[in-house]
């Protein structure tokens, strides 16, 4: 009996153990299907993180397929392995898929079809025939600068750029380009018309256009600008001779720049009537660096009309508020000025009737400096008289009025003063050659041929140079004439370069290979005021 029981007991536990095994192993066909399906859904539907990329996430999927096939018992038949070995390579070869047709984490992903598009895109992108819409303009193209267009391919967005070539200049009626400020002539035309420039400032026809006085310097030309009397502002223009361009305005704190001196062994432009406070006045001084410096420390110097250097000390021509206070002096290169008191027969000059003076020139004669100063009563009448510098004072020398002809004035009173040979001279309309300024009876009055009224004189290498003109009563036009002397002397100028112009001359100078000169307001042309000539010497 006993025997039977424990038979039947292992029959049952067979039965047992056969049942539980039967339903906890799944159907091998059915499992790879079911992890296929469920790998390829999560990579294109579950977008990846800013942490993740599609690398990662593909990673995760493949590891959920394989998870079922490691828990399965050793004691599988073979028949079962080979079909779950079967089902793994499945699973393999869909993730291997997936990481092929994956896209950047930056591109959000929903669908399945959103993952075909992408792929799609980026097979065009890769090689694909554009299809390109309208050139599109990004910079424009000028005379100094090359353009930019740029077309777009409408299906993956691939853009293409291209160059556009500079343009022509945009000249005006003297050749000046309007954009770059590049002057463009024949380098061999014996005039060019180099450009009015300051009407952009001031306006066409402006008095304040005028040239009142052209210096080349190291290179350039520069030419000065302003109208005390209207209070327009000032500026100082240069033209840049090698690269025929004009360079950008220095903006000074004044309403007028008449003229250029040399101080030092740097140019310098006095500065008329000071936009700040009139506590004290402003010169300019030009930099190795080419930019412009103001100094301010002209006592009182509401104008400052002319500076000179003679005799190791600095003198400033000023028009004050107050009367007498008119020639300041520095002994210290310009770091300071005092006034210097006006004398008379051995006596401070009684000013008491005047109601305000003024110093507009320097001249230089043996090592002495002279001034031209003018006293002007309230009704508006003026005295001119010549001083000169010595022992601390300035002295009476002469009447001055002689020497400014009775005429209009020029440019800066004298048009243009330097010492030549012992003798001093200066242009008032005519030439003078002045050996003592105590003895008016002495001046000499030196004709040009052509007896046109002098307008500038300027000394260069050893040379005087003289700008002479003559007015065609019908016409209107100028027939201007430049004259060359080693001497000095009366009958010895000779024409080197002539032309024949709308526009007066009134300031000139000379950089060795071509004279430049600066036209006054005096012209039958509006548009031709204040115009800067380059001249070809022919002679």
């Amino acid at each position: 009996m006993k025997r039977i029981c424990a038979f039947l007991l292992a029959i049952a536990c067979c039965l047992s153990l056969f049942g539980c095994k039967k339903q906890a192993e799944p159907t091998p066909t059915q499992e790879p299907s079911e992890v296929t399906t469920k790998a390829t859904v999560s990579d294109a539907t579950q977008a990846p993180t800013e942490e993740e990329d599609g690398e990662e996430v593909t990673t995760k999927a493949t590891e959920d397929a394989k998870e079922p096939v490691n828990k399965r018992p050793t004691t599988t038949k073979s028949s079962k392995a080979t079909k779950v070995t079967k089902a793994t390579e499945a699973i393999t070869k869909t993730t291997q898929a997936t990481k092929a047709t994956k896209v950047p984490a930056s591109t959000p992903i929903k669908t399945p079809e959103a993952t075909q598009a992408v792929a799609t895109q980026s097979t065009q992108a890769a090689g694909h025939e554009h299809t390109f819409g309208e050139w599109v303009l990004q910079e424009a193209a000028s005379c100094i600068a090359e353009g930019k267009e740029v077309r777009r391919c409408s299906v993956c967005g691939f853009a293409e750029n291209r160059a556009l070539p500079l343009e022509d200049h945009k000249l005006n009626d003297s050749n000046l380009c309007k954009t770059c400020r590049k002057v463009i002539f024949d380098d061999n035309a014996p005039l060019v018309e180099l450009g009015v420039v300051s009407d952009a400032l001031y306006g066409s026809g402006a008095k304040a256009n005028t040239p009142w006085d052209v210096k080349c310097w190291n290179g350039k030309v520069y030419r000065a600008s302003g109208d005390y009397d209207k209070n327009s502002g000032a500026s100082i223009l240069a033209y840049d001779v090698a690269n025929r361009v004009w360079d950008t305005a220095y903006k000074v704190k004044d309403e007028a720049i008449h003229g250029f001196v040399e101080i030092g062994g740097k140019l310098v432009a006095p500065g008329i009537d000071a936009t700040q406070s009139w506590e004290y006045g402003n010169y300019y001084e030009l930099q190795a660096d080419g930019k412009w410096k103001q100094i301010r420390n002209l006592p009182n110097g509401v104008h400052c009309f002319d500076m000179i250097e003679c005799g190791g000390k600095i003198f400033a021509g000023l028009g004050t508020e107050k009367v007498g206070n008119t020639v300041a002096v520095s002994e210290d290169g310009g770091k300071t000025f005092t006034f210097v008191p006006l004398y008379k027969d051995g006596k401070l000059c009684d000013l008491s009737k005047y109601d305000h003076s003024r110093t507009y020139e320097f001249a230089q004669l043996q090592d002495t400096a002279y001034a031209l100063v003018a006293f002007y009563t309230k009704s508006g009448s003026a005295t001119w008289e010549i001083y000169r510098y010595e022992d601390g004072k300035m002295h009476y020398a002469a009447e001055g009025k002689t020497l400014l002809d009775g005429s209009e004035f020029s440019r800066k009173y004298f048009g243009g003063d330097f010492e030549f040979n012992g003798t001093c001279y200066l242009t008032a309309r005519r030439l003078y050659a002045i050996k003592d300024f105590s003895d008016p009876s002495s001046w000499q009055h030196i004709s040009m041929p052509n007896s046109g009224k002098v307008s500038d004189a300027i000394l260069h290498d050893g040379a005087i140079y003289v700008l002479s003109s003559r007015q065609d009563i019908k016409t209107k036009i100028y027939h201007v004439i430049i004259y060359k002397s080693t001497t000095g002397e009366a009958g010895s100028f000779a024409e080197v370069a002539s032309y024949d112009y709308s526009g007066f001359p009134l300031s000139f100078d000379y950089d060795g290979e071509h004279f430049y000169v600066g036209c006054s307001l005096n012209s039958i042309d509006q548009s031709k005021m204040g115009m800067l000539l380059r001249i070809k010497p022919q002679k």
